[in-house]
């Protein structure tokens, strides 16, 4: 699978004589729409938007044609779909979000500088609009410092000072291709609780202290191409050159009242689902609400 997804980012390469990561930035949106950079492509308003945009039945259509966008045809779409999308160049693009364009921008930048690229999860910028720490960037070494760069800023992004939305060009002091740590970097950017996230420079690499996670209990529930999956984690090693990767299994999974595993629960939670029900089994007690984790008998924590 990774062999096949090489060539297609050595095409891809080819077609667009990509160079640097800026030329990446360019090409990458050639193929794939990030359906909140450009909401009007696929009408994908986020819900916290419907309501300011639309009125009535015109807004609960809006909102559920979003999710089923992010719950449905997103996840449907794989690296290999995106690659040979962005190298036909044909009008109609494939829908996306800064995950699926961080793992596109880290096979192609190995390949096309011929180094370790890593892929920063679950981190909080300080320019784009994120209620939660849910965007994905990309980052290399270069000359003993972290360079991150962002596929996936190319359309908009919000100035921190005003709270406007602004060309990419348009954001002072911004480079998508470089961006200046002082519009990631901040008190908020990484989880404090319940463990407390570093990232750092260590001997020429990235060290992040959630790999491998902190928590012993949740199990390693695969590895899917290149990419680290995690349930904390978040850097994502991709070699380059060669036709082999480096991963690291950091383990994503969760057992909990709304079902087992990170999809099933993450669509559970965006749904506004709760596990919590009143419970014979606690009718001695005062309060008998409970969240009861369903076949605990069945799960293998160790």
């Amino acid at each position: 699978m990774f062999e096949t997804q090489a060539k297609l980012g050595d095409a891809v390469i080819d077609r667009y004589r990509l160079k640097t990561i800026r030329d990446l930035i360019d090409a990458l949106p050639i193929g794939m729409c990030h359906v909140l950079q450009e909401s009007k492509v696929f009408e994908t308003y986020p819900p916290d938007m419907t309501s300011l945009l639309f009125d009535g039945l015109k807004g609960a259509e809006a909102d559920a044609r979003y999710r089923h966008y992010r719950d449905d045809i997103i996840p449907g779409i794989s690296v290999r779909e995106h690659l040979e999308k962005v190298l036909a160049g044909t009008p109609e693009r494939k829908p996306c979000f800064c995950r699926q364009m961080a793992d596109i921008a880290g096979l192609v930048t190995a390949r096309m500088l011929g180094c370790k690229v890593y892929i920063l999860r679950n981190i909080y910028v300080n320019y784009l609009y994120l209620p939660q720490r849910w965007h994905c960037i990309n980052a290399i070494i270069e000359n003993g410092r972290i360079r991150y760069f962002d596929t996936s800023a190319y359309a908009q992004v919000i100035d921190p000072d005003t709270r406007r939305i602004r060309r990419p060009s348009r954001l002072p002091g911004f480079d998508a291709a470089d961006i200046d740590p002082t519009f990631i970097v901040s008190e908020h950017w990484l989880q404090e609780a319940p463990y407390p996230r570093r990232l750092q420079l260590v001997d020429g690499r990235l060290e992040d202290n959630f790999v491998p996670s902190p928590n012993e209990e949740v199990p390693a529930d695969g590895v899917h191409e290149h990419r680290i999956l995690s349930s904390f984690a978040t850097v994502g090693a991709v070699a380059g050159g060669c036709g082999m990767s480096d991963v690291v299994v950091t383990g994503r999974g969760w057992q909990t009242a709304l079902g087992h595993g990170l999809d099933p629960v993450w669509t559970a939670l965006v749904g506004g689902a709760t596990g919590i029900a009143p419970r014979e089994s606690a009718a001695p007690l005062r309060n008998r609400d409970a969240a009861i984790v369903p076949n605990l008998a069945d799960l293998s924590l160790s």
